[in-house]
């Protein structure tokens, strides 16, 4: 839904450049995908943890 011509977003930039198979940009495509949902997956299971010990 947020897909326009001028403005991609992650995922579907992503699944383009591999399917153009322009790898060096998918490479920095999936750097920075995982820059951005590493922490926020880390966060979410401290998040979590914390929650359980909080409910124990």
């Amino acid at each position: 839904m947020l897909h326009t011509p001028l403005l991609k977003t992650l995922p579907v930039g992503l699944a383009d450049s591999y399917a153009s198979m322009r790898l060096e940009i998918a490479s920095a495509y999936t750097l920075v995908f995982f820059v951005m949902i590493v922490p926020l997956l880390m966060a979410m299971q401290w998040a979590s943890a914390r929650a359980q010990r909080i409910l124990s």
